[in-house]
């Protein structure tokens, strides 16, 4: 009985000699940022149009350019000049039946990471031709 306390002691001792940290976790790997276009892909020609760009979860937008272009021939001489195209939401009107594309580059900082980065997003719409208004006489 004398030993008893002696061996069960240096069974504890060995067991708790360990200097690893079993809660240390590997940090995952963030997907990469991208901008997001908010926009209508189909417009009727004559309406408004207004497209807005999201920053990156974490991130905020620091400077912004928009540029809208036509890409079908008939409609090359219509490329659309936004106005205020360098904030983060643009509005114009779509006044020429075609296929554009809007594109956005904006740059960006994280405040985790103190660093820019700069994206380019684009987005195609189309615009088609208005639908003639029916007047019903009663």
């Amino acid at each position: 009985m004398k030993w008893l306390l002696p061996i069960s002691l240096l069974a504890l001792y060995g067991c708790g000699g360990s200097t690893g940290d079993s809660n240390t976790t590997t940090p995952t790997p963030s997907s990469p940022p991208n901008l997001t276009i908010q926009g209508a892909s189909e417009i009727i020609a004559g309406d408004s149009a207004d497209f807005a760009v999201a920053a990156p979860s974490g991130t905020f937008i620091t400077s912004v350019n928009w540029t809208v272009s036509a890409t079908s021939a008939s409609t090359q001489a219509n490329n659309i000049t936004p106005l205020a195209s360098h904030t983060q939401a643009i509005g114009f009107d779509a006044m020429a039946a075609g296929e554009y594309l809007v594109s956005v580059t904006a740059t960006f900082s994280s405040a985790d990471t103190l660093t820019d980065e700069t994206l380019t997003d684009e987005l195609s719409f189309t615009v088609i031709e208005g639908q003639p208004l029916k007047l019903f006489y009663v």
